[in-house]
């Protein structure tokens, strides 16, 4: 039978139209492993979820058996979640394909727990005290209905990744692979199930597959580089007496802990300020130190810029940060040493306690948990005791960066191969030379 050519016409423009109301990532469409990740590939799971069809709200259509959902009616937010629920330990990582974003790009991605219910009428995760939520929109973040600054929006063709990293209880975003910080700290003991609402008809969200033999490529970080020789110091003379009882450590900085206007370079070992303004923003360690050893870590102060606002210290688990200004030793749970005027401080009280520190100094850390002392030093000199620190608490390395710009490096500790003094070999390290 000869088909018309007004019915192939017919066909091409239901087609195109479909098309373009409904535009879709190929049917396979997968996503390399992020680049900032790379560090901790080995301990993060990739997943991709699948909406559970008995889970969807009224208005949102499932496709591509359970990995792409799309709102069809509008009106207001609907959503979809996933039945396979996740609890401690393990790190998830997620990504998802914003295919059409409409206007507003009112869609949002998250975590539930079973205390969330929804329906027809309009809810959205992050609406209730049982859910968490990165709103593309406005860059927002939601729990509990509050909704508060945290970074970029996200729009069509953009992806938005998802780390739930249950081992230290926090949920973080990215968006086409740079990290955007800890978004939200999450109660223990829960099971978090992947959750997205979409607002606008014609909104669409698609599941990718994260290729696990495939890494992106990492972007450049802005600001300098470490200017010394080498990412690696020679052992303090000062502690030589003291060598055969010490444990040197090279904290690795994790994206988990990580707030939002940091970013993370050299797989884990430079922190450097990225967001524009004076809030604290914090990074820490998700391991830690408790009862006994002696610790040694160093850090090459990359960049301090004009005023040097950054503190270098430890803190114990109580100490919460995500989007909002935190310093560190601000609060009862932190101690550290402040650059700008080498002052301590802790429970946010600042006490006279060396020099000042600045661009290319290279400050030690040692922390002695058989005598409970925080101490550092400067360019190889012992400062002095900074702290005692209370009995059987777990210490968790953290430094605070509060200027646009700054950049702290984590350091290899060499052992000294002869007995210059400790100026000496200390002045081969340091960024800027007289």
């Amino acid at each position: 039978m000869a088909v018309s050519s007004i019915h192939i016409a017919a066909c091409l423009v239901i087609g195109v139209a479909v098309c373009l109301f409904f535009p879709v990532f190929p049917a396979a469409a997968a996503r390399c492993y992020p680049s900032s990740l790379s560090y901790i590939r080995g301990r993060v799971t990739c997943e991709s979820p699948i909406w559970s069809p008995a889970l969807c709200a009224r208005g949102n259509v499932i496709h591509m058996a359970g990995h792409r959902v799309v709102n069809k009616e509008g009106n207001c937010p609907r959503c979809v979640s996933t039945e396979h629920g996740y609890r401690a330990p393990g790190k998830y990582l997620f990504a998802y394909a914003i295919e059409e974003a409409m206007k507003y790009s009112a869609i949002m991605f998250g975590v539930r727990r079973d205390g969330f219910k929804f329906g027809y009428t309009g809810s959205y995760v992050g609406a209730t005290a049982d859910g968490w939520a990165y709103y593309a929109h406005s860059g927002k973040k939601y729990h509990a209905g509050n909704a508060e600054d945290y970074a970029v929006p996200a729009k069509g063709g953009d992806v938005i990744s998802m780390l739930l990293d249950l081992d230290v209880g926090t949920l973080s975003f990215f968006r086409n692979g740079n990290n955007l910080g800890v978004a939200h700290s999450l109660p223990e003991a829960s099971t978090f199930f992947p959750c997205v609402s979409l607002r606008e008809r014609g909104h669409s969200v698609q599941t990718l597959s994260i290729q696990a033999d495939c890494v992106a490529l990492p972007r450049p970080v802005s600001g300098p580089l470490w200017r010394g020789q080498s990412l690696a110091v020679p052992f303090p003379h000062s502690l030589s007496f003291f060598r055969s009882q010490l444990n040197l450590v090279v904290p690795v900085w994790s994206p988990s802990m990580c707030a939002p206007g940091n970013t993370l370079d050299l797989d884990g070992r430079r922190i450097v300020k990225t967001e524009e303004g004076t809030n604290g923003c914090c990074v820490s360690t998700e391991r830690g130190y408790q009862f006994s050893g002696k610790y040694l870590a160093m850090f090459a102060i990359d960049d301090s810029k004009r005023r040097s606002r950054i503190s270098l210290g430890v803190r114990t688990r109580n100490f919460k940060y995500c989007s909002q200004s935190a310093v560190l030793g601000s609060t009862a749970d932190g101690w550290a040493y402040q650059l700008h005027n080498g002052k301590t401080l802790h429970g946010g009280q600042e006490i006279k306690y060396a020099a000042p520190a600045k661009s290319g100094d290279v400050i030690g850390m040692l922390l002695d948990l058989d005598v409970g002392t925080l101490s550092f030093l400067r360019n190889g000199k012992m400062m002095g005791i900074a702290y005692w620190l209370p009995a059987n608490a777990e210490f968790f390395p953290c430094v605070t960066l509060q200027e646009h710009g700054q950049s702290v490096l984590t350091l290899d500790i060499e052992e000294a191969e002869s007995t210059a003094s400790p100026e000496t070999s200390m002045s081969q390290f340091t960024a800027h030379q007289m």
